[in-house]
Order: structure tokens, then C-alpha cells, then sequence
């Protein structure tokens, strides 16, 4: 697969170290790792450095990390040198802009108002280059990566709009456990990858010959 690079997904670990283990083993094959938040639970900074340190710090593949509500808010400059966290990145081969963990964390709520603020750079960059994936926490309303069987659709409204206007190439989220899927919605392709802490993730194989093209989108299992 030399004309291919693979990148994986993974959210919702909650401090959980279950499957810590057999994603070491994978890990180094991939060239782009998207961490999609909620890798600790109600806010524990020990636990969030902890599976942190023990997963990607000795890794020289490039990491992308965004937060969930549930994890920590202060002491994390460390995090922000060693691993593109929250940030706008650009490569040859793609480009990323990562939403910060805008959501309440005693409602469960996204924050619409402030999502809505990244509409112009998504757009922006999208005109620039030929593949563009927004990494957030946060999923989309209504599109079935949102779907909780209790709690109905807790995605952001906000967030579809971008998309619908923007149109990235694919958009990676979490939150939503239930809402483990792969959907389409105009051109852009969403995957929530499912909980890591049962054992769900997703694989991105990216063609690079010639211009760099999204070829395919998996979801896995350990």
C-alpha cells in the first residue's frame, strides 16, 4: 500500500484502560492518530495525562488531539507542545482544523454560538486545499452519529451548518456512543468511530499519488 497512508480515530476512552494494550500494538501503523476527547472522565487531570504519556508520547506519528467535556481544562501546556492539540494543521498530504470541546459539561449541550465562530476558517480553508477534515467532540444534529436511544439526537446545529456550507472532505466525532456510524451528507463523509472503552475505533486510508484523495472509511474493532 505504498500509494496509501492510514490514519486512525478514536474517542471515548473515559479513563478506561481496558484496550489500552492491543492499541499499542496497532498504533505505530498509522501514520495520522485522531483523538476525538472524553479520554478521561468528569474532568480527572491524572487520568487524561496518564493514558496521554502511556499511549502517544514515545509515538513519532503525528497526533491530533481534541478534548470532550469530560476532560480537563487547566495544566495541559505540556499536551499542547508534544501533539497538535485543538489547532489549525496543514500539510501536504491534508489539512485539519480541530473544534475545541464546546459543549456544557452539566447540560450536555453543545455551545452553538461559539461553534458557529468556525464556520469562516473551515470554509476559508476548504477553498484551498484538496482534502479538509474537521476533528471535533461534538457531533452533527441529526444524522445519526448523534443518536442516544434515551436522550434522542445531542448533536450541534451549528456544526451541521458548516458542514452543509463548507463542505470538508470527511468530519470525525465522538460523544455519542450509540452513535457509532458512518454517514454521508452533501460531500462530506462523518464517522463517529464508537467508544474506545468497548473496544470501537476507525481507520482512514488516505491515496497520495498524484493529488492526495479520502479512498477509504472503516470502522473497527478490537
Amino acid at each position: 500500500m505504498a500509494d496509501f497512508i492510514r490514519a486512525l480515530a478514536i474517542g471515548d476512552i473515559h479513563g478506561s484502560l481496558k484496550y489500552l494494550d492491543p492499541l499499542r500494538r496497532i498504533m505505530e501503523k498509522y501514520e495520522y492518530i485522531f483523538v476525538l476527547g472524553d479520554i478521561s472522565f468528569d474532568r480527572n487531570y491524572g487520568f487524561f495525562i496518564k493514558i496521554i504519556n502511556e499511549l502517544f508520547t514515545s509515538l513519532k506519528n503525528k497526533v491530533f488531539i481534541v478534548r470532550g467535556e469530560n476532560d480537563p481544562e487547566k495544566g495541559l501546556d505540556n499536551v499542547k507542545k508534544k501533539f497538535i492539540f485543538e489547532r489549525t494543521y496543514i500539510d501536504d498530504k491534508l489539512a485539519v482544523v480541530a473544534i475545541p470541546p464546546l459543549i456544557s459539561y452539566d447540560l450536555l449541550t453543545p455551545l452553538e454560538t461559539e461553534i458557529a465562530k468556525f464556520e469562516h476558517e473551515v470554509c476559508n480553508i476548504r477553498k484551498e486545499v484538496e482534502m479538509l477534515i474537521m476533528v471535533t467532540h461534538i457531533p452533527p444534529y441529526g444524522l445519526k452519529v448523534d443518536y442516544n436511544p434515551v436522550k434522542g439526537f445531542m448533536g450541534s446545529y451549528a456544526l451541521r451548518r458548516i458542514i452543509e456550507k463548507c463542505q470538508p472532505t470527511l468530519t470525525l466525532c465522538a460523544h455519542a456512543h450509540e452513535g457509532r456510524n458512518i454517514v454521508k451528507y452533501g460531500e462530506t463523509l462523518i464517522m463517529n468511530p464508537g467508544p474506545l472503552r468497548r473496544g470501537f475505533y476507525g481507520e482512514l486510508y488516505i491515496r497520495i499519488n498524484n493529488k492526495p484523495k479520502l479512498f477509504s472509511v472503516v470502522l473497527s474493532r478490537f
